[in-house]
């Protein structure tokens, strides 16, 4: 029975190990597939027209809105319907609970935010924002958002920098005809 010793602390070490892997803090990366993800913004970054960057940007916007934590999809889900129905108060309560539970998730940000925006409340909009981009720095539509912001709020020239860097990420993004003497993208024909 001796040998039970060292099998014993083992099977602990590795149980230990286990319930300490579980209670980890959930990665962006555990939430998207960050690999696709980088190898669709290189796609978009060379596209050879608007046609194209927008199946790649129908791409993106896929991965970044279908998780693939099967709880947070249906969340997301959730505050999806609730917007559509016009019920902003109860998508929001759920987007709460998205950032509060997976606060690596970019998209919960990027989607209160939004809907901060809609109902007028930019601070807060602003705020999330700020959280959508410090976890995905790519994410255009967080740039358009707060490009939008910043118009309604009067602050032109920081629209137009907002557009720029959001030009930089996507060539084609809607919206650069808003800003006259913008570079236009280039086509590669």
């Amino acid at each position: 029975m001796a040998f039970l010793g060292p099998l014993r602390s083992t099977l602990l070490a590795l149980l230990a190990a286990a319930a300490l892997a579980a209670a980890a803090p959930v990665l962006a990366q555990d939430l998207v597939d960050e690999g696709r993800l980088d190898l669709l913004f290189a796609e978009l970054a060379y596209a050879l027209d608007e046609e194209e960057a927008q199946e790649v940007t129908n791409e993106i916007w896929d991965v970044w809105t279908h998780p693939d934590d099967p709880d947070l999809a249906e969340l997301m889900d959730q505050s999806a319907l609730f917007s559509q129905t016009g019920q902003l108060d109860e998508a929001i309560a759920v987007l709460n609970q998205v950032v509060a539970d997976w606060p690596h998730y970019a998209e919960g940000w990027n989607r209160r935010a939004t809907l901060n925006y809609v109902i007028g409340n930019f601070d807060a909009a602003l705020d999330d924002i700020a959280e959508a981009l410090a976890r995905e720095p790519r994410h255009f539509g967080a740039l358009s958002g707060r490009m939008e912001i910043e118009l309604a709020l009067g602050e032109d020239e920081s629209a137009r920098a907002t557009m720029m860097e959001a030009l930089h990420i996507h060539p084609f993004l809607a919206g650069r005809e808003r800003f006259p003497g913008l570079p236009q993208p280039m086509l590669r024909l």
